[in-house]
């Protein structure tokens, strides 16, 4: 699991939102957090950002899969998942587990 700075800010930005209260609490969702950023990889953010996306704030996720060379990218973004020829091949959260469990 490969992480970067920016990508653990918006994990934890979209968590402390207020509708995401009735999945779990505030101290919780901070303790996921850590959690995450104990198991994962840190990378840096990538410093080339193309233009990969219809959404620019999602380029940056494909920036970062292409510098590692990652096998794929888990996301349940619609402008990521029903990306045409994307870059890097786009799993559902769903499917990575379907993916995983063999």
């Amino acid at each position: 699991m490969l992480v970067s700075r920016s990508l653990l800010g918006e994990l934890e930005t979209v968590l402390m939102r207020s509708k995401f209260r009735r999945y779990l609490s505030e101290d919780e969702a901070s303790k996921y957090i850590e959690r995450f950023r104990k198991r994962a990889t840190m990378l840096p953010d990538p410093d080339s950002i193309p233009r990969a996306t219809p959404d620019p704030k999602n380029d940056y996720l494909v920036a970062l899969a292409l510098s590692v060379d990652a096998d794929f990218l888990v996301s349940g973004d619609p402008h990521l998942t029903k990306l045409e020829d994307a870059p890097v091949r786009v799993l559902s959260p769903r499917g990575f587990l379907d993916l995983i469990a063999g």
